[in-house]
């Protein structure tokens, strides 16, 4: 009997193990105000229940809707992102070497504590349809558009490159602020009196932005070789972390009332509460 005991116990052992260990989250995301949608293997999820977590992963796609505020908590709260109301945002990858994140329209503040002798040094990358953005350890915000992206550092140091040019970057350090549009390389940095970096951070529109007075700039003229080159070189990167597809917008939806998941194609969903 003893022996027939040991073999069940063996047997139902290799059942639990056979298993697929289900991995911990990436992070967890909490609704302040308004409604957000998560999309994660081509499945909808609409969430309107406030100060609750709600776990985030790699690949999640998160839309917020009108007068919306959500905050996404990453390693232990070391990284944290505000999402404003009517953005799209990525989490492409999160990982021992890297954060990586897409945002192709809307508006979001960054945190990314300082790195230590307890925090391992990472890349922390920022792309968006006109710039990529690298941070050491700083708190900034950004507005992004089909057309343009706005930067403004509050605390630290942070570099910025147009997409089209990843390796013409500038350091934009704590309270001044550039501009990347879609053809051209970054402004050159300029200082934000505290009252407009005030109502950036409070307002959710992109309008604040009209106190900040960009300086113009254009790319440098090139070679034709050098210019195929480096188109090359860029699109070798990019490839090795590719962004998700992003058409336009399409009309609004009505969408349910509770949290059950809907499959959708995976395009931009607009919100409509």
């Amino acid at each position: 009997m003893k022996t027939i005991v040991n073999i069940l116990i063996i047997a139902l052992v290799g059942i639990v193990l056979s298993f697929p260990v289900m991995a911990a989250p990436t992070g967890y995301l909490i609704l302040e105000r308004g409604i957000i949608k998560i999309r994660r293997n081509m499945i909808d999820k609409v969430y309107r229940q406030t100060n609750q977590q709600i776990p985030v992963d790699a690949r999640d796609e998160i839309q917020t809707g009108r007068e919306t505020k959500a905050r996404i908590y990453l390693r232990q709260e070391d990284e944290q992102i505000d999402l404003y109301s009517n953005s799209f945002f990525t989490i492409n990858v999160v990982d021992e070497e890297k954060s990586s994140f897409y945002l192709p329209i809307g508006k979001i503040q960054c945190f990314v504590k300082p790195f230590s002798k307890e925090i391992k040094r990472r890349q922390f990358r920022l792309r968006t349809v006109t710039a990529v953005i690298d941070v050491k350890g700083t708190k900034f915000m950004v507005h992004a558009s089909g057309l343009a992206t706005n930067i403004l550092t509050l605390s630290g140091v942070l570099t910025v490159a147009n997409l089209a040019k990843p390796d013409m970057t500038i350091e934009i350090g704590a309270n001044q602020a550039s501009k990347v549009n879609k053809k051209a390389l970054p402004t050159p940095p300029i200082e934000v009196p505290k009252d407009v970096q005030e109502r950036i951070i409070e307002e959710d529109t992109e309008a604040e932005w009209k106190g900040v007075e960009f300086k113009e700039t254009t790319v440098p003229e090139e070679t034709k070789e050098k210019k195929e080159t480096e188109e090359a070189d860029e699109s070798a990167e990019i490839a090795k972390e590719p962004l998700p597809y992003v058409p336009d917008l399409i009309p609004d939806v009505e969408q349910p009332d509770d949290t059950s998941p809907t499959t959708k194609k995976s395009i931009i969903f607009t919100i409509k509460e």
